[in-house]
């Protein structure tokens, strides 16, 4: 009997199996549905452009060490440069920044951090993200924003303006993320990537910003800004 018992016990379906089970009994439209939801979920984006902030100081133009294979090399591509503002010296595992916009009026064409990639021939790269250790002085101005232009610079694409972490921060350590939307890149496209911080009011939350104050890309463990994507 105990036999019979153990059997019966057995039998009984595990939790895995009754979700299968109420699965099987959606209506079919919604069984597409959840199978597209699961197949969205599993989608995996590569590092397509990568920075990390090693031991030195970093300098004024500071080359990729993660270029995809997808991307054309040459002068000016595939490395972060300064326009407007000033390397802060002296630093180790930053790339950081002084002299930035100290009003509520984003200009795009000056003092800003950025890059540009261009895909070559034959590829297409579809970006989902760029992620980011960014972080500041007290002083400094207070809001970031990244943009980015896929023709020279006349029009932009924006991120909602964050608020900058302080430096000494527990946040300060951590990855911020931009998401993209349907961000395809075609063969000899160019896409110009630009990182603005600005304000009125400074990180500390107590007054106007110094434009001596910085503004820094912070060194982790790992990559500290990533263009993440896939090559199509």
């Amino acid at each position: 009997m105990c036999r019979f018992k153990n059997v019966i016990e057995l039998a009984q379906p595990t939790p895995n199996t009754q979700r299968i089970m109420k699965y099987l009994t959606l209506p079919k439209a919604l069984r597409i549905s959840a199978v597209l939801l699961l197949c969205t979920a599993v989608v995996h984006a590569d590092p397509i452009l990568a920075w990390k902030l090693e031991q030195k100081p970093a300098p004024q133009q500071l080359a990729a060490s993660v270029v995809d294979v997808a991307l054309e090399t040459g002068h000016g591509l595939n490395t972060l440069e300064r326009t407007g503002v000033k390397e802060q010296t002296g630093l180790n595992r930053v790339y950081s920044s002084t002299g930035w916009n100290t009003t509520d009026t984003l200009d795009k064409d000056t003092k800003y951090i950025g890059f540009k990639m261009t895909v070559k021939p034959g590829q297409t790269i579809v970006l989902a993200s760029l992620d980011y250790r960014i972080s500041g002085g007290k002083p400094a101005p207070g809001k970031g924003r990244w943009g980015y232009s896929t023709d020279g610079g006349k029009t932009w694409t924006l991120q909602e303006p964050f608020l900058i972490p302080e430096n000494s921060s527990r946040t300060g350590f951590d990855m911020g993320s931009w998401r993209f939307q349907n961000f395809t890149v075609h063969a000899g496209q160019t896409v110009i990537f630009r990182f603005w911080a600005y304000g009125k009011e400074n990180i500390g939350g107590n007054g106007a910003p110094r434009p001596g104050s910085n503004v820094r890309l912070w060194g982790g463990y790992g990559n500290d800004l990533i263009l993440q994507g896939k090559v199509q």
